[in-house]
């Protein structure tokens, strides 16, 4: 009799016979009704390792609802479930996990917010379920979420959202009692909450009002100034750096040199603003070589890209940039 087979060898024989379409999901979101409102679905694996597990998000879109939809999902050799989560403006988010590979995931049935909150005489601040945070945070996700989802498959916001939304937190409002400030809830205080919730609701105004393009430019400049080194690679693959090398240039070439900070600007095609500020002179040593350098600095300024209807575009990183061996001005 043959041995037993490693349970590694026997995931690793699986996969070599399964294809993509064996590890995709099946996502139904029913919502008991024959509506087809786009839900944005988010799929998800959980997966085993020598601590508690992890899960990684394979998948984000626009799912029709009551309409079962197969989402593509690999197939994983740690994969011991998936998770799965549905969002629309008028429902209460919905989601549910397996705890088997195998396992089909749930039927979705989110419940809509407007029957909820018409069920309830009271609403509480926070837990589980439906909770005053849930309403604000569900809010939120409509502006950093739903409509950025929206604009990428070119669907128009539904009409009238704003004041389903609007109308969303005022009843929420009606219904909360805010917890003591004496309690670990006191960073929400009422006057922070309100704050908050007119921002959301002003922040999705100016959104709608924007066209698709310059949304999708505003999703495109906060992806990019996520961090220093993208910011980095964006400066040095802009149609605009040749120009910029040519600007140091000329300033090297100043003997002495003038008056330092000195600033070079320019705009790209979407309307994001760069500019280039030189503050100061120094001598860098690498290997035999004595290189020329500037420290530097460069301000990405998105504000232009939705005509000034979003202060808090603006991000600015240290750009160094040396005179190399080769003649070339180059990012540090």
């Amino acid at each position: 009799m043959l041995p037993r087979a490693p349970a590694v060898l026997v995931l690793a024989i699986l996969a070599l016979i399964c294809n993509t379409a064996d590890a995709d999901v099946s996502v139904l979101v029913d919502t008991r009704s024959s509506s087809t409102e786009s839900f944005l679905v988010s799929v998800s694996t959980r997966h085993a390792d020598f601590h508690n597990g992890y899960s990684r998000e394979r998948f984000q879109g626009l799912v029709p609802a009551n309409q079962r939809t197969r989402v593509p999902i690999d197939f994983y050799f740690t994969l011991v479930g998936h998770g799965v989560s549905a969002y629309h403006p008028d429902y209460l988010r919905e989601s549910a996990i397996t705890n088997s590979r195998w396992a089909d995931v749930p039927i979705l049935a989110p419940r809509r917010w407007d029957v909820i909150l018409a069920g309830l005489g009271t609403l509480p601040f926070a837990g589980a379920d439906a909770t005053y945070l849930r309403a604000l945070e569900h809010v939120e996700f409509y502006r950093d979420g739903f409509v950025p989802a929206l604009d990428r498959a070119g669907i128009d916001p539904e009409p009238g959202v704003l004041s389903r939304l609007s109308a969303l937190l005022a009843k929420a409002d009606a219904l909360v009692t805010f917890p003591p400030v004496q309690t670990a809830l006191q960073r929400h205080s009422h006057a922070q909450v309100q704050a908050r919730r007119a921002r959301v609701l002003a922040d999705i105004g100016k959104l709608l009002a924007l066209k698709r393009s310059q949304r999708l430019a505003m999703v495109a400049f906060r992806e990019l100034t996520i961090g220093p080194k993208p910011m980095l690679a964006a400066l040095a693959n802009d149609p605009g750096f040749p120009p910029l090398q040519a600007f140091v240039t000329s300033v090297h070439a100043q003997q002495p040199v003038r008056r330092l900070p000195q600033e070079h600007a320019w705009q790209d095609r979407t309307g994001l603003q760069f500019t280039y500020r030189l503050h100061e002179r120094y001598g860098l040593k690498r290997e035999q070589h004595q290189l020329d350098c500037f420290r530097g600095s460069v301000t990405f300024d998105g504000r232009p890209i939705v005509d000034g209807a979003f202060d808090d575009l603006v991000k600015q990183v240290e750009a160094n940039i040396c005179l190399e061996p080769d003649g070339r001005w180059r990012l540090q």
